[in-house]
């Protein structure tokens, strides 16, 4: 309630004008249980503005497509979908074969069984992070993933995070997240996975989004209030503060 998702989507703004693309996902903390929700909601829009800028650039679609292809194989193709439905839009789809093979096939406890593998193991994570870099290959794309309320990340976006900001040669992509600190302790998983990353010379940049302090709101009355000085608005600045500890919301 201090702002945090605010200042992000200023910022995010701000990269709107760059011609950034912007995925973003919002953690639910009904939704804990779905994995990886905020990274298919993100996913998912990033599909979406492909296709959007497609419509003025023929180009932007073929080239995303080309970056997937290079990133995936084709047994990689029905699990992604699965997971993100809306990549079938940019996804070849799976070659029809005459022949039936039994250790190949995707029959319903195969897929159980993939989706409850080990974290370690959880498969598409991998595969994400060779697309993201792929398609950041291209001079002209940048990417700013946004996240929002991470105190409710589920484990397997966890993995996710740590996998996309360990991946080598990661250009033009940035990662921006908001959290409720005080939700999170230092041993959540959160909070370990963050140190990891630090510990492997992740650069990451922690802003800290606090209360008004009163000497901020009383010149903020003052100036919306056209008045000469501070002291003109003493008794309200100090009701407001009173009331709200400074949270401008």
């Amino acid at each position: 309630g201090t702002g945090k998702t605010i200042l992000a989507k200023s910022i995010y703004e701000k990269a709107k004008e760059e011609n950034v693309f912007i995925l973003y996902g919002k953690c639910d903390q009904i939704k804990k249980s779905e994995p990886l929700a905020p990274f298919v909601q993100a996913f998912s829009e990033f599909v979406s503005e492909v296709m959007i800028r497609g419509e003025t650039d023929a180009t932007i679609v073929e080239r995303v497509k080309d970056a997937i292809d290079r990133a995936t194989q084709e047994s990689d193709v029905e699990f992604l979908t699965d997971m993100i439905p809306s990549f079938a839009k940019l996804m070849a789809p799976i070659a029809k074969n005459e022949t039936f093979d039994s250790t190949n096939s995707n029959t319903d406890q195969n897929k159980r069984a993939t989706m409850t593998r080990p974290k370690a193991e959880i498969p598409g994570v991998a595969i994400i992070c060779k697309m993201l870099r792929e398609i950041c290959s291209f001079e002209d794309i940048r990417i700013l993933l946004f996240v929002d309320d991470l105190q409710w990340l589920d484990s397997h976006s966890i993995q996710m995070l740590r996998s996309i900001a360990s991946t080598r040669n990661l250009q033009k992509f940035m990662f921006m997240g908001t959290c409720r600190g005080n939700e999170v302790s230092s041993y959540d998983e959160l909070s370990v996975c963050l140190r990891e990353l630090e510990d492997s010379q992740v650069l990451i940049t922690e802003i800290q989004v606090e209360n008004l302090q009163y000497e901020t709101l009383s010149g903020m009355l003052t100036e919306l209030l056209q008045v000469d000085n501070q002291d003109e608005v003493h008794s309200l600045a100090s009701l407001a503060y009173r009331l709200t500890s400074g949270n401008p919301f």
